[in-house]
């Protein structure tokens, strides 16, 4: 990009003092869906960031998607690829209530009602296990799925924890020996809690929820980004994931607005063209060899002619930068239209 000291362009009414910076080779990004001139003076920005499309992962079991990946607000992502990964399969969730079904070798011949899942639910097969015979009844223990001990059950009475509840195993003509045992069966269906990690391994966020309905959906905004997760017909298992890409944008420039992203809202110059461009034009392909004002040295501009293309103003606040004037003022461009000695006067 050649940079030169502008002194040829007739900008008389707009450039009021200085020696002005400009890209006399300056690219304008196409606009495919540009309905509006863009006008000589509009100040300008730069795309620097974009989003690809996200990739799931090769081994995923679920079959769900993540669709409207997109930059959100606040500081710009990083570069490079972030990652979703499925860290609780079963969360949020819809447990099936359990059948009990009892070991084909048991002495007893004592039978179980159906077990209704808890909040602490796992899915996959409990084991209840007989380990003290007694005359009439019996004393089992219940191990979970991920193999961790519940308290005791005992015939006859009611079974109630956090993991499974009405659940009663009942006694009959032949009592339970030590070593009888009953599997519960559980099933979860759709659900699952996602963390969002960056590029270089850091958690961003690590509570997103699908809600346990099918086809559910969630929506996650999180370090510049915003996405929607939606369950498909498999479930999500552990360790299912997708690749985010954030990618560098094009470099080319676009107009300014406070309400765009990855660049969209930092001013980076002003257009200088004499002509305004058309919309057919910037529909149709990048505007190449183009006059952008990117600096100078004190100079002064009128802001009465500064063109916002969309939203914005010389107050808006642009990310930890202060407004747009103090941003432009970095660029050596001020906005003033008085000047007392060597200071510059609003």
């Amino acid at each position: 990009m050649a940079l030169e000291t502008a002194t040829n362009i007739d900008n008389s009414a707009f450039v009021i003092g200085g020696d002005h910076l400009t890209d006399f080779a300056a690219v304008i990004q196409q606009d495919a869906s540009r309905s509006a001139v863009l006008e000589s003076l509009t100040l300008m920005a730069k795309e620097r960031v974009a989003v690809d499309t996200p990739v799931a992962g090769g081994s995923n079991t679920g079959d769900g998607t993540v669709t409207l990946f997109a930059l959100a607000a606040g500081a710009a992502p990083q570069i490079g690829s972030y990652s979703l990964e499925v860290t609780n399969p079963n969360q949020g969730g819809v447990a099936s209530a359990g059948t009990v079904t009892a070991d084909g070798s048991n002495t007893g011949n004592g039978t179980s009602s159906t077990a209704v899942p808890g909040a602490a639910v796992e899915e996959g097969t409990y084991t209840i296990k007989c380990i003290e015979a007694i005359t009439d009844g019996g004393r089992f223990e219940v191990i979970t799925p991920s193999d961790k001990t519940l308290n005791d059950l005992l015939v006859g009475t009611a079974y109630t924890n956090s993991h499974l509840g009405s659940l009663t195993i009942s006694d009959d003509t032949t009592d339970f020996a030590v070593g009888d045992f009953f599997t519960v069966v559980i099933t979860i269906a759709h659900g699952s809690r996602f963390k969002l990690v960056d590029p270089d391994g850091k958690l961003v966020k690590d509570d997103i929820d699908l809600p346990g309905t099918a086809a559910g959906t969630v929506v996650f905004t999180a370090a510049g980004l915003t996405g929607t997760i939606t369950d498909g017909a498999t479930d999500f298992a552990l360790g299912d994931s997708f690749a985010l890409p954030v990618v560098a944008g094009s470099g080319k420039y676009i107009p300014y607005s406070s309400d765009k992203l990855g660049g969209g809202n930092e001013p980076i110059g002003i257009y200088m063209g004499t002509d305004d461009i058309t919309a057919a034009a910037l529909v149709a392909g990048d505007i190449t060899a183009q006059l952008i004002m990117t600096g100078g040295s004190q100079v002064i501009i009128n802001p009465d002619l500064l063109v916002f293309d969309d939203a914005g103003s010389l107050t808006s606040p642009v990310d930890n930068r202060g407004t747009v004037t103090d941003v432009l003022r970095t660029l050596g461009i001020w906005t003033n239209s008085v000047t007392q000695g060597n200071e510059f006067i609003d």
